[in-house]
């Protein structure tokens, strides 16, 4: 809906809704296995309502003034056929499945060599309600040859989930039978057919199980001011300059503070409880200014000269990052002492257990239980990219345009989940580091911006805009991107063993496209009967 109140004022309202039920079936039918999708297998009714109000009010021919407010709202869960039945409980396993019905369905066995069994999908059954409010305001104001642009951007998430997804276990169960079991001592190496055998005869190498023992509800606000001014000096010259500044509250949650491991004490402490700060130690920067520089020079009247250089911050939220880590989610896997020898068997199962007592806000974690990104007790350093450009664009004959760019990026402090209880290759659970403090044998994730990753590439254009009837894009890309992990470092790095942590710095997993040539043709024809004909290529 638009409504023109006014001659100088503007009003706007958009409503958006999707509802969509997504699908995907079991690759091995009653058995279970993966999902034929890229997903996991289930059914996940699914909600996303946007409603959005804006405004523009022109006071003056040269003071402007728009201001935007948004809200998303997301409803979404997801089950699946073995949802309701204790199937795990129903074989006789003591520790799969649960009192919760959430816990119900079918558990996972990973067996080497083969497909695995069950609710493969360690994060089903979920259940997602998340909302965010956004608001932007801006004030345009044209003086002589400046015009200048000030505003304020502010978002707010609200993450309520129930997933515990933590580890690889699910709230079902997972167990694993692996060949080393039965395999001759000093014979052949183990295959598939030790690891069924060792199904047979029920003897799991490891078993594991995560539990949801604090709801999963994230709290997150965003804050950015910003200024520009972009100066006309003169008809040849024109400049754009910025600063913004930024601020990153720390994520909290509905009922108490992030909680934050020890690796000194082997201790989970909790923020707001138990007299500890809502923080628990975890310090945000206050001193996030991003300038940004742009200038157009026209050489003459065929040629211009741009460049430019900015500092973007990274906006990820850290109410995803944050999401399940202990005590939210609490992960226990069992390992046999070694893989020759099984933690248990099927009629012992999965040994119970708990999440922390967190009365005093602080509590020892057992040496099996998953540590998943924590923050330390300092400062998180929020990833900021410098990107930088310089571009020559030339007229050449025939409506021709040539573009020849060098575009480079840099990150600094770039997240990336760092595994601080790695043993070195060979070492074992008696190799990690906290094995030999603490006995913990289990994963201790800890998250930072801690990292960096650089671009550099030149980028070549040929354009003719449309003119008697045809168009031509001709565009060649040469780049090359260092980093040392990909995503927003979700993935981990390959090697996490502290003297080796180096051999991570290599080609970016997208580099493969480093060259890249495109081309798109198009024409439009009028015929004698005054009707057109029309056609196009692309490729790339």
């Amino acid at each position: 809906m638009d409504w023109n109140r006014t001659q100088n004022h503007h009003l706007f309202f958009k409503y958006s809704i999707m509802q969509a039920l997504v699908n995907c079936t079991f690759a091995l039918g009653p058995a279970g296995g993966p999902g034929l999708c890229n997903g996991g297998p289930g059914t996940a009714p699914t909600r996303v309502q946007m409603p959005t109000i804006g405004h523009s009010i022109v006071f003056t021919p040269h003071l402007l003034l728009d201001q935007v407010f948004g809200f998303t709202r997301m409803g979404q869960h997801g089950t699946d056929s073995f949802y309701g039945q204790n199937i795990g409980l129903n074989l006789g396993i003591p520790g799969t499945n649960g009192p919760d019905p959430r816990q119900s369905g079918f558990p996972i066995f990973n067996i080497t060599g083969y497909t695995s069994l069950g609710q493969t999908a360690n994060w089903m059954p979920f259940w997602r309600h998340d909302r965010s409010w956004t608001t932007s305001h801006n004030i345009t104001w044209n003086h002589g040859s400046h015009e200048v642009r000030f505003g304020f951007d502010m978002i707010h998430y609200q993450l309520n989930q129930w997933q515990p997804e933590a580890g690889s276990d699910g709230p079902r169960g997972l167990l694993t039978f692996d060949g080393a079991i039965t395999a001759l001592n000093g014979g052949a190496s183990p295959n598939q057919y030790n690891a069924w055998a060792a199904l047979l005869l029920g003897l799991d190498q490891s078993v594991g199980k995560s539990l949801q023992y604090l709801p999963l509800q994230g709290r997150e606000w965003q804050f950015r001011w910003y200024a520009r001014d972009r100066w006309q000096v003169s008809r040849k010259l024109t400049l754009n300059l910025g600063l913004r500044y930024e601020l990153y509250p720390l994520v909290t949650r509905a009922t108490n503070g992030i909680g934050v491991y020890s690796l000194a004490t082997n201790q989970i402490a909790v923020g707001g409880l138990g007299g500890n700060l809502e923080n628990a130690g975890v310090k945000v920067s206050h001193t996030m200014y991003a300038p940004r520089l742009g200038l157009a020079y026209r050489l003459n009247n065929r040629t211009v000269i741009r460049t430019g250089y900015g500092i973007s911050y990274d906006p990820l939220p850290m109410s995803r990052v944050f999401r399940d880590p202990y005590p939210l989610t609490v992960v226990q896997d069992f390992p046999g002492s070694n893989s020759f020898i099984p933690f248990g068997s099927l009629a012992t199962g999965i040994p119970l257990f708990t999440g922390p007592d967190l009365s005093t806000g602080s509590a020892t974690v057992p040496a099996t239980a998953l540590i998943s990104r924590s923050p330390f007790a300092s400062e998180l350093h929020r990833g900021y990219i410098q990107s930088w450009n310089f571009t020559i664009e030339r007229e050449l004959p025939a409506q021709m345009l040539l573009t020849a760019a060098y575009v480079g990026t840099g990150t600094t402090h770039q997240f990336v989940d760092h595994e601080l209880n790695a043993a070195p290759p060979g070492g074992g659970t008696a190799g990690r580091p906290l094995y030999a403090i603490f006995g913990r044998s289990a994963s201790t994730v800890f998250e930072d911006g801690w990292l960096s990753s650089h671009y550099h590439s030149l980028q070549l254009a040929l354009n003719r805009h449309f003119a008697q009837g045809l168009l031509v894009k001709v565009s060649y890309t040469w780049s090359k991107a260092i980093d040392w992990a990909d995503d927003d470092g979700r993935v981990g790095l390959l090697f996490n063993w502290a003297p080796v942590l180096a051999r991570n710095e290599a080609r970016a997993g997208f580099d493969e496209f480093r060259n890249r040539l495109g081309l798109r043709v198009a024409f439009r024809l009028r015929q004698e009967d005054g009707s057109e004909r029309s056609g196009e290529m692309d490729s790339g």
